[in-house]
């Protein structure tokens, strides 16, 4: 896979109820996997297997990949994303052909989640998502677009992504890659110097918007 290193850039009564916090996820931490997203879109990669995670590729970065039931957003599983600690950019990057091709095509958006954990010294602060055409064998960049938003907290957050038009309009019958980007700034954020990611975070549920 060809790299982009050069690429920078949410009586019984009472009894019931207290029996309902004690349930998984029901303190408000998202780790339910009946939760809101549990049979909602229909996700691209569930991050919930390890015959998915093992397609994981860190694009040059030197991130580990490992699949987790730490915390969890949808279903019971999650990865956990250990960063190089050297790299600028902290990157996954994931195949989209065949059937994924079909998922993606006649949507705007894409999201991921992606749990801060409280403990961190340095968090995730900025998300890219981009795109390779690497059909027939070959290589091209496609688009690329940024989180927009300017939320974020402890724990999960859903990160969103308005889809260029380059990135919408692709073939059906193409082979691609989709990159993620996790990146952090050295504060204040504004002045756009990143910072070296070196403590684990965890991703969880891709799917179309």
């Amino acid at each position: 896979m060809k790299t982009l290193l050069n690429i920078k850039l949410p009586f019984l009564y009472p009894v019931i109820f207290i029996f309902a916090l004690t349930l998984p996820g029901c303190d408000g931490s998202g780790t339910d996997s009946r939760g809101p997203d549990a049979e909602g879109p229909d996700y691209l990669f569930t991050m919930d297997s390890d015959e998915e995670v093992s397609a994981y590729d860190n694009d040059g970065t030197g991130a580990r990949f490992d699949l987790s039931g730490e915390v969890y957003r949808v279903g019971g599983k999650s990865v956990k994303v250990t960063p190089s600690g050297s790299a600028d950019e902290t990157k996954l990057a994931l195949p989209l052909e065949g059937s994924r091709v079909q998922q993606w095509l006649g949507h705007d958006g894409a999201a991921i989640h992606v749990y801060r954990p409280e403990d961190n010294r340095l968090n995730p602060d900025h998300f890219f998502l981009g795109m390779s055409d690497e059909t027939g064998g070959d290589w091209s960049w496609v688009e690329g677009t940024f989180w927009d938003e300017d939320k974020l907290s402890e724990g999960w957050n859903k990160i969103r992504f308005t889809l260029p038009d380059e990135m919408k309009q692709i073939s059906a019958e193409g082979e691609y890659t989709i990159f993620f980007f996790f990146i952090t700034h050295m504060p204040p954020r504004e002045d756009d110097i990143p910072l070296p990611l070196y403590e684990p975070f965890f991703i969880d549920s891709i799917h179309m918007l």
